[in-house]
């Protein structure tokens, strides 16, 4: 499946001359009904036009959205986020198969204006009107939302990790959260062909309680953060969360050594061999931080780089590196696990030579640097430093010499 050179157009938000029927006056929401969904930057029906094959054919065209892009400078990627079942959405504008979503859990700032903004694209058929479901609406988590950054709604549980739903057959996210029943526990699971809730049981073991979570303190969520850092981040018999671009989910780990490099005329992407998902799912390195920190109950809504460096506060002179606390080069952010030991976490690209969720030594990440003493002193004085790939090597494209911060996560 070829995606053409020059898709800048897909960076912005693009409202092309295809027919939109705009919702208004009334406010619209829908719910999340896939497990995953993908939202791009620019309508489909726009991006297709200048593909022949795949002309109207919006599911092909969504589903066939690879991993990441070979070269970033001559392409892109229209995945820009990725929303989890049960997240409502605001609908702004609709085309007959697509239609234009306000996020409400997550922001980038605009390149121009820099205000907050968090629009997308994705297929109506992940969606479902909030109105369609009547009463059964309280069965549905109301959104975690930038604009009440320390609301956490009682009686709903997250999942730290994957879970199979062996009513639906269905596997959930980790990170996606469902509204329970308060008298025996259950989850309340909608089911499209029905347009009807069941209640399942999901092992505690799986779940984050928003009613215990109420009562943590924001260290006691910092540390929980990191847990599912780590707990995501580790290899089980070479087995990691893919990196994906625009990637905010978890639905399995691959065997990132299968994962292969597909070239397609004079553009490139990088594919997993088929598996029973349609949609690409895994982590990029801001959505690794996106989606734990949400989950661990913090205040965390910036969807890119550049909306948390803008975002955060920088380590001053003062303080100490706590763990949770991030590193930020231009285009990449990584975590600090352990700031005695220097163990890190990150999601990296393909073109490092890792394309992988991983736990990383800070000796692997720049060149001659081997405490995280140094990279304070590097933030503090301006000092570039020099980055290197899986080999060592800094002459790679995506190496070289980068300023760096330490962001304090909350």
């Amino acid at each position: 499946m070829l995606f053409k050179k020059n898709l800048n157009i897909m960076l912005v938000l693009l409202i092309s001359s295809i027919t939109i029927t705009q919702i208004n006056p009334q406010t619209k929401f829908a719910v999340i009904i896939a497990p995953v969904a993908d939202l791009i930057s620019t309508p489909a029906q726009t991006l297709c036009n200048n593909i022949p094959t795949l002309t109207n054919n919006f599911n092909d065209y969504y589903w066939s959205i690879p991993l990441a892009p070979i070269n970033k400078d001559t392409a892109s990627c229209p995945r820009l986020h990725q929303a989890l079942f049960n997240e409502l959405v605001e609908v702004v504008s609709e085309t007959p198969n697509e239609a234009q979503v306000r996020v409400l859990n997550a922001y980038y700032l605009d390149p121009t204006t820099k205000q907050k903004s968090g629009y997308f694209w994705t297929l109506k058929t992940n969606l479902i009107s909030l109105d369609r479901l009547n009463q059964q609406q309280d069965f549905i988590p109301k959104p975690i939302n930038y604009k009440y950054p320390n609301r956490q709604e009682p009686n709903v549980v997250t999942l730290n990790l994957p879970w199979l739903c062996p009513a639906t057959n269905q596997t959930f996210s980790a990170g996606t959260r469902f509204k329970i029943d308060l008298q025996d526990g259950q989850a309340y699971i909608y089911q499209p062909a029905t347009n009807n809730f069941i209640k399942f049981l999901i092992p505690a073991d799986l779940t984050i309680n928003t009613n215990l979570l109420n009562h943590y303190t924001l260290a006691q969520k910092r540390e929980l953060f990191v847990k599912l850092v780590q707990d995501w981040s580790k290899k089980t018999h070479k087995h990691a969360i893919p990196y994906t671009w625009g990637g905010c989910s978890f639905i399995q780990k691959q065997a990132t050594h299968k994962t292969k490099a597909i070239q397609k005329a004079d553009l490139g992407y990088y594919a997993i061999p088929p598996h029973d998902l349609k949609v690409q799912t895994g982590l990029d390195c801001s959505g690794l931080v996106f989606r734990a920190a949400q989950a661990a109950g913090l205040p965390y809504f910036y969807k890119n780089t550049t909306t948390l460096a803008h975002e955060l506060k920088p380590l001053t002179t003062t303080q100490a590196i706590e763990p949770g606390d991030l590193i930020w080069i231009t285009g990449h952010v990584i975590i600090i696990i352990d700031p005695q030991s220097g163990i890190c976490a990150e999601a990296r690209d393909f073109g490092h030579g890792y394309g992988k969720v991983q736990q990383i030594h800070i000796s692997q990440l720049f060149k001659g640097i081997t405490s995280l003493d140094q990279v304070k002193a590097a933030h503090l004085s301006g000092e570039p430093l020099l980055r290197v790939n899986l080999h060592g090597d800094t002459s790679c494209k995506y190496c070289g010499k980068y300023q760096v911060k330490i962001l304090k996560l909350a």
